[in-house]
């Protein structure tokens, strides 16, 4: 596709029709800036992926014209595909200060990383990057060092809000409301849609010290938090909690360590020597003096409090005198996994504490629907674009708008090309919008995936077939077979003998190449276990021939 020279384009790589996998293009004159590029994690990992990231084709096609990407905060889901797209091309980076930070740990993970300018953003303080002037606004959230994007460019004013809450009941919302108001006129606001669903406000983080400190004041034993490792400010508020109760706090996680680690170095977290102790120190100290924060609030069974679950955790085994509180929420599809890792914990006699039977124990970073009507009536945007969510939520967040009076509303997934002409947003074109698989910081194909998905379905069987060729041209043909995973072994046995038969008669018949001569069996044999099993296993036929002299 061509780059507009004067309107506006929003083309969504990832994050339009799923909760994660943030990426957007604007273009804009003829160059591209990028918002966000992160990965989405399988509750599980399922057929081996770690993560999954937004295909960065249409970026690498048009490389030369990308001006610089701005990352709106340091969740997973909006930074750790970065590195990813630094493997291929060479972007400059803006991010606040503690974002930089995770993204320089993240990149010491990582082999043939162009190299890449990181330049800290501030609140209230403008810079430019190709065409597009950008303004940074500090927008409450779970994390620090949020921005949203005043982005001037090509004479409009769009305003991305990134993730984002009101705290409508702090002590003084007004003056964030204020701040909004002050953006006017705005010609495009692209929204947060993930609490669009939702009816009760977010809830302000310090409201959580009580309720959360009162629980750990009562428990008997050990207390184990489970939370989001990116939330430091709730890191900061349990630091508080131990020093209140007199219990020693302990890290667990590689993500946790890693967040608590950069908002020390960068003064978020001010210094808790004394409070804060190793896990290696943790036998040190009775059980009810200590409060351990740990990660893998999503039922994650790799993660510290999935391994604490399943009896696998180095430090820690269950008793009944732990109490587990999950400061997080649910997200959508995950519920099976996070119920599978409370059950898990409760049948060891662990007393469990979540969302869905104690609404004080966490607060959502995203506001609810009346916190996005008021931000969308603050700004009072000609046209509003959703972002971050399902189609569902999508959807939700344009009612909001219609609601608010907003006439042009448009609900894009990923790959659409959203463009603004004419005081009105339309769909004009689209892109191949995939989705990239991650094992282990490498991406797993798709023809691999797919073979990986039917072995794990239907089973494999596996056919080593040897051709021994005489000086007098007779030849003789062994077979060695094996099956996992499709029938019994009884029943495949008693299919071994037709499995001969077809080989030896294609075998006979076909003078082709090896290769040739495998497709031809596993034709053969694929009709066998069609009609004898009703099963399509993956198969794996070796031909080897050798000759005799």
């Amino acid at each position: 596709m061509t780059l507009p020279d004067s309107s506006i384009q929003f083309i969504p790589l990832g994050g339009f029709g799923e909760i994660g996998m943030n990426c957007m293009a604007i273009c804009a004159s003829n160059q591209i800036l990028i918002i966000d590029c992160g990965v989405l994690f399988p509750a599980e990992p399922r057929l081996g992926v770690d993560t999954i990231h937004a295909s960065f084709d249409f970026l690498l096609e048009h490389e030369k014209a990308i001006a610089g990407l701005v990352a709106t905060h340091g969740h997973e889901d909006h930074i750790a595909a970065i590195p990813f797209l630094l493997q291929k091309i060479n972007v400059p980076v803006f991010a606040g200060a503690y974002t930089n930070g995770l993204l320089r740990v993240r990149f010491t993970e990582f082999d043939n990383l162009n190299p890449t300018v990181l330049t800290n953003i501030y609140p209230g303080k403008p810079f430019q990057i190709g065409p597009f002037a950008i303004e940074p606004l500090q927008m409450p959230h779970s994390t620090v060092d949020n921005f949203a994007l005043l982005i001037s460019c090509s004479g409009h004013r769009i305003f991305h809000t990134s993730d984002f809450k009101l705290n409508l009941h702090s002590s003084n919302p007004g003056q964030l409301i204020k701040k909004l108001e002050s953006l006017r006129p705005v010609d495009v606001m692209i929204s947060d849609s993930t609490g669009a669903l939702e009816s009760s406000d977010a809830g302000d983080e310090s409201a959580l010290e009580e309720s959360i400190g009162a629980l750990v004041e009562s428990a008997p034993g050990r207390v184990f938090i489970a939370l989001f490792s990116s939330n430091v400010r709730r890191i900061r508020t349990f630091i508080k909690i131990a020093q209140r109760t007199g219990r020693k706090l302990v890290m667990s996680g590689k993500s946790v360590l890693n967040h608590y680690a950069i908002a020390r170095d960068t003064g978020i977290i001010p210094a808790a020597d004394g409070t804060v102790i190793p896990v290696q120190k943790a036998h040190h100290f009775s059980n009810s003096e200590l409060l351990i924060l740990m990660s893998g609030t999503q039922g994650e069974s790799r993660s510290a409090l999935g391994r604490f679950a399943g009896g696998r955790h180095a430090q820690f085994n269950a008793n009944d005198t732990d109490t587990v509180i999950l400061s997080s929420r649910f997200i959508p599809g995950n519920e099976l996994q996070i119920s599978q890792t409370i059950s898990r914990l409760m049948t060891q006699g662990v007393t469990v504490y979540h969302s869905n039977n104690r609404d004080d124990i966490h607060v959502s970073g995203h506001g609810s629907r009346n916190e996005i009507l008021a931000a969308i009536e603050a700004v009072r945007p000609n046209a509003l674009l959703p972002a971050h969510g399902t189609y569902e939520h999508l959807k939700a967040t344009a009612l909001i708008a219609q609601h608010a009076g907003i006439n042009s509303t448009i609900i894009a997934t990923n790959g659409d090309v959203v463009t603004f002409a004419n005081g009105s947003l339309s769909i004009t074109d689209t892109i191949d919008a995939k989705k990239i698989h991650i094992e282990k910081n490498v991406s797993i194909p798709d023809e691999v995936l797919r073979m990986r998905r039917n072995a794990g379905n239907q089973g494999v069987v596996a056919l080593w077939i040897t051709i021994e060729k005489s000086a007098t041209g007779d030849q003789t043909v062994n077979v060695r077979q094996q099956s996992t995973g499709v029938v019994s072994d009884d029943l495949f046995s008693s299919s071994a003998t037709e499995i001969e038969r077809i080989v030896k008669d294609t075998v006979k018949e076909n003078s082709s190449s090896h290769q040739d001569m495998a497709q031809h069996i596993k034709i053969a044999v694929r009709k066998l276990f069609r009609q004898t099993y009703k099963r399509n296993p993956v198969f794996m036929i070796d031909v080897i021939q050798n000759s005799k002299q």
